[in-house]
C-alpha cells in the first residue's frame, strides 16, 4: 500500500520581478469554456516567445500553474488497484516570488512552472521501481513563495509487518494495510484541478469508546515527558489500520460539494504543552479536487 517518505526539499528561486503592462494583461478564459481548453491555452502561451509584457494575477498563476501540471502529468481514475501501492511525498518545495504587487508576468509564471515540472519529474525518474506514477500536484502561493506538494505512487515492494515499532515510524505500516480497504486511482485518463486538503483533520475529531488502546480511532497517547518513545504492537497496529479507514469515511463527509476524493496521507506528531506530558498522535490529510473526466497527459 501507499508508505509515505518524508522529504524536505527547499528551493530558493528568487525571481526577478518583471513589469506588466495593464493594457497587455493575459487573457482570462471566460467560465463558459471547457477547462482542458483553458489549461492548453495557457500551455500555448507559456511557449509564445512575444509572451513579456503578458501577466495575470497571482490567484491564476495558482490555479493555471496547479491545473498544468496536473493535466500533463497526473492520473485520476478512480477505480480500485489489483497491486498494493506505497505513496512517496515530496513537500516543501518552495520558489520565492518578491513582488508588492497582485499581479505575475507569464514570463516569471513560466520559470516558475518549468522549475516545479523540472523538479517533479527529476524526482520521479530517481524512483527505481518500475511501476510508478504520479498522483496529483497541489500549488499554494503564501508569504511571497510558491509551494508545491506532490506525491508519487509506486508498486508495494516492502512487507516487513515486524512487531514492535516505534509510533512515529507506524504510519507507513498502517497506511499500508489500511489501504487494502481504501479504493485507489490506477493509471487511467482524466485529470483534476482545484486540488486541496482538510487541514490535518486530528485524532479528536473520530472519538470512540470501542477503542481497546484509547478513546479515538486514530493514534492518541500522552507520556511523561523525557520517557523513551512508545511501541506500537502488531495487534495496535491492525487495529488502527482498520480504524483509519472508519476515519476516513467520517472525514469524507467534510469533503465540499462538487469535488471528489483523492488521495489521503496518515502521519505522527508529538508536542508538549507544560503539562508533564508528551502529546504523541497520528493524523491525516485528506485531499481533494474538482475531476474532469475526459483530457489530461498532454505533454
Amino acid at each position: 500500500m501507499k508508505k509515505l517518505v518524508n522529504l524536505a526539499v527547499i528551493l530558493s528561486i528568487i525571481l526577478t520581478f518583471n513589469a506588466c503592462k495593464k493594457d497587455k494583461t493575459l487573457t482570462e478564459v471566460k467560465n463558459t469554456d471547457p477547462t482542458e481548453q483553458k489549461i492548453l491555452n495557457f500551455k500555448a502561451q507559456m511557449q509564445n516567445p512575444n509572451k513579456s509584457n503578458d501577466c495575470m494575477s497571482i490567484d491564476s498563476a495558482v490555479w493555471y500553474i496547479e491545473a498544468a501540471l496536473n493535466y500533463t502529468y497526473c492520473y485520476s481514475t478512480e477505480e480500485k488497484l489489483d497491486a498494493d501501492l506505497n505513496s512517496i511525498t515530496l513537500d516543501s518545495l518552495l520558489i520565492n516570488y518578491e513582488n508588492s504587487e497582485n499581479f505575475i508576468s507569464l514570463n516569471n509564471v513560466t520559470d516558475i512552472y518549468n522549475n516545479f515540472k523540472e523538479t517533479i519529474t527529476y524526482e520521479f525518474n530517481q524512483i527505481k521501481n518500475p511501476v510508478k506514477f504520479y498522483d496529483f500536484v497541489d500549488i499554494a502561493y503564501t508569504n511571497n513563495k510558491f509551494k508545491a506538494y506532490f506525491t508519487f505512487n509506486t508498486h508495494n515492494d516492502d512487507n516487513n509487518n515486524k512487531s514492535l515499532i516505534f509510533w512515529s515510524s507506524a504510519p507507513p505500516i498502517i497506511y499500508k494495510k489500511a489501504n487494502r480497504r481504501v479504493g485507489y486511482p490506477y493509471i487511467g485518463s482524466g485529470y483534476y484541478t482545484d486540488i486541496d486538503f482538510l487541514f490535518r483533520t486530528p485524532y479528536w475529531y473520530f472519538a470512540t469508546n470501542n477503542n481497546p488502546y484509547g478513546d479515538y480511532l486514530l493514534f492518541y497517547k500522552k507520556i511523561i515527558t523525557g520517557s523513551p518513545e512508545p511501541y506500537l504492537t502488531d495487534a495496535e497496529m491492525n487495529y488502527y489500520s482498520n480504524s483509519s479507514v472508519d476515519a476516513l469515511n467520517i472525514a469524507k463527509n467534510d469533503i465540499p460539494s462538487g469535488y471528489t476524493f483523492k488521495s489521503w496521507i496518515l502521519d505522527s506528531y508529538g508536542w508538549t504543552i507544560y503539562d508533564g506530558y508528551d502529546h504523541l498522535v497520528h493524523y491525516m490529510h485528506v485531499y481533494y479536487g474538482n475531476l474532469h473526466n475526459s483530457g489530461g497527459q498532454s505533454n
